[in-house]
């Protein structure tokens, strides 16, 4: 028997969120940013220790020009470039992480957190 949405914690939701991306991670088209125009904000191991894939969207598993829904990973140590562009962004992490806008403090939203990007603001992730 399923356990209705309302019941299920935080944590439990998660959980099944990242085992709907191991059914559908051999189907996700996987590509890595680049950006050389940040290259020199971004760790030297960036290139190499990062991917993002698109479940919605113009390259996505389901095709769209309006949406776009999908996942970037970061392998521990990784600083991902300053960049900025027309797209917002609501990210849920689902892992410990540090995000960065325009010049200001690192913050980490933990586990569970959700973070913000407004259009065109200056961001980075670590």
């Amino acid at each position: 028997m399923r356990v209705p949405r309302a019941a299920i914690s935080g944590e439990e939701e998660i959980r099944e969120i990242c085992e709907a991306f191991k059914g559908i991670g051999e189907d996700l088209v996987w590509y890595r940013s680049e950006m050389p125009c940040y290259a020199q904000i971004a760790s030297d191991n960036f290139p190499m220790g990062h991917v993002n894939a698109m479940i919605y969207g113009p390259i996505g598993l389901v095709l769209s020009e309006k949406l776009r829904v999908g996942v970037s990973l970061l392998a521990p140590f990784v600083r991902h470039s300053d960049h900025h562009h027309r797209a917002k962004e609501m990210y849920l992490v689902v892992s410990e992480g540090e995000f960065r806008q325009g010049e200001g403090e690192w913050v980490s939203p933990g586990n569970r957190g959700t973070l913000y990007n407004p259009s065109h603001i200056v961001h980075a992730m670590r």
